[in-house]
């Protein structure tokens, strides 16, 4: 699944007071409704809009393996500018504190980096700031009590 860049227009129109509602429900209209050929699909679409609305530079979703042992970086949206290097890649191999605070339930908030990435992060702290990341937030995605990715 190739990440997609953001248009550049994404970002100029107008806020609906009730846009995020609006879009998780069609969201899960969309999910619900999609064959499964068309789920990896679907998810990519949304993620992109999401992006759009939020005027995120770069954003997506995370799978654990069965094992837990891996976290692939496996839906992404990107604008233009934005470096791809994880992208696809075992997020638990080039971030271990990142992916061990997921595996555990716990969300990951940055808010300033380098700054704010705690000492037990060192191995994660070159790779933002190489990245030119300035803020970071992942949550974990769980289903019946297993966090499934971020």
């Amino acid at each position: 699944m190739d990440a997609q860049p953001l248009p550049p227009e994404a970002a100029s129109a107008p806020p609906d007071p009730f846009w995020f509602e609006t879009f998780l429900a069609n969201l899960a209209a969309r999910l619900l409704a999609a064959p499964p050929e068309d789920v990896d699909g679907t998810i990519q679409a949304s993620l992109q809009e999401l992006g759009a609305f939020l005027a995120s530079e770069r954003g997506g979703i995370g799978l654990f393996s069965e094992d837990g042992s891996s976290l692939v970086f496996r839906y992404g949206y990107f604008t233009p500018e934005a470096p791809r290097q994880l992208f696809e890649a075992d997020l638990a191999k080039a971030l271990p504190w990142y992916a061990g605070e997921l595996r555990a339930g716990r969300p990951v908030i940055v808010r300033r980096v380098p700054e704010d990435i705690p000492p037990e992060a060192e191995a994660e702290r070159a790779i933002v700031v190489a990245l030119g990341l300035q803020s970071t937030i992942a949550l974990p995605l769980s289903a019946g009590g297993e966090v499934l990715g971020a």
